[in-house]
């Protein structure tokens, strides 16, 4: 009876000690749970949860991947919660290291007895997210389709997977055919409208979301903004933008990107001033991306530099957005400086994006030798990624066949031939209804009516004195 009553007081003092790591976790103090962690003499699966999902929440995914270790080095079996976990660290992290380890704790949990994940909703719907970060839809749709039970997040999970990986059609159709909506599913569809920047269909789907949250949801008006602004509607947007009875900076962003992507630089500009100066919204790193995106549209490099020189610390976003629109001018030489400015700074490793933007100059401007140039330097990064790589080189041989250097664009093609490359996607509306079609696609039902009618259209333009520019006649 002592020995019991003893282990039941230890069983209660792991039980009060893992409430208060939870407690600390939700006050944002992390370094009190790890205090109470380490002083802990016992500890259960439920224990190392608290911590896992403390430095989840408090977006600490790394430490939570160093706990993973220790769990498995103490041979500590694994609950569901614990996968669901270090999964969703996984997914924090957002690399492709740390997918790749996410998908091994999946395997991992797959041959574990003691995990029925069919009927385990919250860990299928971490799954369902991993992979739509990995762009890997197919495994997606079988993870939600071996599901016993589906909830509004579930469904939520298979939309962003969609809008995530370029499928912004199959999201509006799950959408279609949800019997219950929440503010998250309105949000993903809007976005969805977004990406097809079809103004027709944008309407429809707004006359579907409850007046109440068009009205007094700011995230979806947010949404809305940003999607009337991607189908060209700015007078759409500015009027949401106007209604809104409290803006955050989220709203101002959306604005000033929707003035940005239309063309209206020096508008985005003044609402970024006002944003800072009336309402009193100090910008963050996004911020000054969204402003710096409308001047590089724009082409005003003084109110960039202004702007990119008024910001004491910088993000490697903020330097990539000021470094595109140095190279949409052709200003290399400024563009190269800053990159290296990035790059001397302590703990700084070379940002693909910013090369690539300078590469996307070099080609605008059908600076072959340029072109090269950066190439080999993009090349040169370690641990570079494929995807990247293949993209610089798509650039390069670009750029060379609008050159008219074909013979060196035909050695670029010729090493890329064995590379895998995902194929771009349009979209189109026809009489209200929306076609999906790719470079040399023939899945249409009318595919030859189609292509005899480009014939057709080509032969006129011939007759009619143009001839076919094949410095045009580029690689996809």
């Amino acid at each position: 009876m002592i020995v019991n009553n003893k282990d039941q007081s230890i069983k209660n003092a792991i039980q009060l000690k893992n409430a208060l790591i939870n407690m600390y976790a939700k006050c944002n103090d992390m370094k009190n749970a790890e205090l109470i962690f380490q002083q802990m003499k016992q500890r259960n699966i439920v224990t190392f949860n608290s911590m896992l999902k403390g430095y989840t929440i408090n977006k600490m995914a790394h430490k939570a991947m160093e706990l993973a270790k220790l769990i498995e080095q103490q041979q500590i079996k694994f609950s569901a919660v614990t996968y669901n976990l270090i999964i969703n660290a996984c997914i924090q992290i957002g690399n492709s290291e740390s997918f790749e380890k996410g998908k091994h704790y999946h395997k991992q949990l797959l041959q574990d007895e003691n995990i029925q994940l069919s009927d385990d909703i919250n860990l299928q719907t971490s799954l369902l997210d991993l992979y739509g970060k990995c762009g890997d839809a197919k495994m997606v749709e079988k993870i939600f389709n071996n599901m016993n039970n589906r909830d509004v997040t579930a469904y939520g999970a298979l939309m962003k997977c969609y809008n995530l990986n370029e499928l912004p059609l199959r999201s509006i159709e799950i959408y279609k055919n949800m019997k219950q909506q929440s503010i998250v599913t309105h949000i993903l569809v809007v976005n969805a409208c977004a990406q097809l920047g079809f103004k027709a269909l944008l309407e429809n789907i707004y006359e579907q979301i409850p007046e109440e949250y068009v009205h007094h949801n700011l995230m979806i008006q947010n949404s809305l903004i940003d999607a009337f602004s991607k189908c060209g509607d700015v007078k759409r947007a500015e009027n949401i933008f106007s209604s809104t009875s409290k803006r955050d900076i989220i709203t101002y962003c959306a604005m000033i990107n929707g003035y940005g992507v239309n063309g209206y630089g020096l508008e985005a500009v003044n609402l970024f001033y006002k944003m800072k100066d009336e309402a009193k919204i100090i910008p963050d790193q996004q911020a000054y991306v969204c402003v710096l995106n409308a001047c590089s549209h724009s082409g005003l490099v003084e109110k960039a530099k202004s702007l990119f020189q008024s910001l004491r610390n910088k993000d490697e976003k903020v330097y990539t957005a000021m470094i595109d629109t140095l190279a949409r001018v052709y200003l290399f030489d400024e563009a190269q400086q800053l990159i290296n400015e990035y790059e001397q700074q302590q703990g700084n490793k070379p940002y693909l994006p910013m090369y690539m933007a300078l590469l996307s100059g070099a080609r605008n401007k059908q600076d072959d030798l340029k072109a090269k140039e950066i190439y080999d330097q993009l090349c040169s990064i370690p641990n570079a990624e494929n995807n990247a790589l293949v993209a610089a080189s798509v650039l390069l041989a670009n750029t060379y066949s609008a050159h008219g250097n074909f013979e060196e664009s035909t050695k670029v093609r010729q090493q890329l031939a064995s590379v895998k490359k995902l194929a771009g996607v349009s979209w189109t509306e026809v009489n209200g209804q929306i076609f999906e079609f790719k470079a040399h696609d023939r899945r249409h039902p009318l595919s030859n009516e189609i292509y005899q009618e480009l014939d057709k259209m080509i032969e006129e333009l011939k007759q009619d004195g143009y001839e076919c520019d094949k410095r045009c006649e580029l690689i996809t």
